[in-house]
């Protein structure tokens, strides 16, 4: 699923995951069962379907909420950043504040470096969206920091620095943002 989507082959990634959300729940292997879940949700959220992506990540809380791994907090914790960023779009700031608390308490307690990049990004969104640009400022600053010591794809440290470098030209403070251009032996056009 994940190359297929990786290579924009949307179709065959929603089989590849639906397929794979199906296997995992009749084996009982609900990290795997989350995660596939998670994945479609994201397809049908990047094709603006919100509406079934949150079915979707409903779906899958429900399913597990009597599961006893403590394993599961890993992905439950996506599921709750995925919502999470579904009531960012819609405006529901509240609920999309609600979630990324509860997905970062999970993604925590399962040292899910990535799931916490993106939830501090999120939260950062929301903080600057809120007026609070002192708090996104601080909430951008943790996803680099979360994002510089994740081991998986390097993309989440560029999206930390862009939303960083973002934030400052808003706040127009262009000194930090001539500094860091600096610091990368950058040049200005």
């Amino acid at each position: 699923g994940a190359a297929h989507s990786w290579c924009g082959q949307v179709v065959e990634a929603t089989e590849a995951f639906a397929h794979a959300g199906a296997i995992s729940q009749e084996t009982g292997s609900w990290q795997v069962f989350i995660i596939a879940h998670w994945n479609l949700a994201r397809l049908h959220a990047e094709q603006g379907n919100l509406h079934q992506a949150e079915q979707i990540y409903q779906q899958v809380l429900a399913q597990v909420a009597d599961q006893p791994e403590t394993s599961l907090s890993l992905a439950t914790g996506r599921i709750h950043i995925g919502l999470a960023e579904l009531m960012y779009q819609r405006n529901q700031l509240k609920a999309a504040a609600r979630n990324i608390e509860q997905g970062m308490i999970l993604a925590r307690q399962a040292h899910e470096t990535g799931t916490l990049t993106g939830a501090y990004l999120l939260l950062a969104r929301l903080k600057q969206a809120q007026g609070d640009l002192s708090g996104a400022l601080e909430a951008g600053q943790q996803a680099l920091s979360f994002a510089r010591r994740y081991t998986g794809p390097r993309y989440l440290v560029q999206e930390a620095t862009s939303f960083q470098l973002r934030l400052w030209l808003a706040q127009g403070k262009l000194g930090a943002v001539a500094r860091w251009v600096k610091e990368q032996a950058l040049e200005l056009i």
